[in-house]
């Protein structure tokens, strides 16, 4: 199961994946709240498909460009979780701000995924 992050602008996502199991996102307007919401609304997702932390395997995150602090909120909540479970992270750069479940997709067949932290990507260079 990947649990993908979205948190570069105030339409925040976030998914869990896994072809042929569940494919699921929620999404939601977050005007400068992220840090409050996104931990309790990612248990909540899990919660509402049956699952716990132990049930995720791989993490996904955008990297950027995005929201400063969006981007650091999303990437810390990230980071944090695959050091906690001991799972693989992989960041997402894109030059459009796509869903989480979009992000998820395409991560969900990359095998060798880091398991070093995730930084965020503030321009394009």
């Amino acid at each position: 199961m990947i649990l993908a992050i979205n948190t570069a602008s105030e339409n925040v996502s976030i998914a869990l994946y896994q072809p042929g199991k569940i494919a699921e996102e929620f999404s939601w307007i977050s005007y400068r709240t992220q840090s409050a919401e996104l931990l309790p609304k990612i248990n909540q997702l899990l919660k509402d498909n049956d699952l716990t932390l132990k049930d995720i395997k791989k993490i996904a995150v955008f990297q950027g460009p995005g929201s400063y602090t969006g981007l650091r909120v999303g990437i810390a909540a990230a980071n944090s979780l695959a050091v906690c479970l001991s799972i693989p992270i992989m960041g997402y750069k894109s030059s459009n701000n796509i869903s989480a479940f979009e992000i998820a997709k395409k991560v969900f067949a990359k095998e060798n995924l880091s398991k070093k932290i995730v930084l965020p990507f503030y321009l394009n260079k």
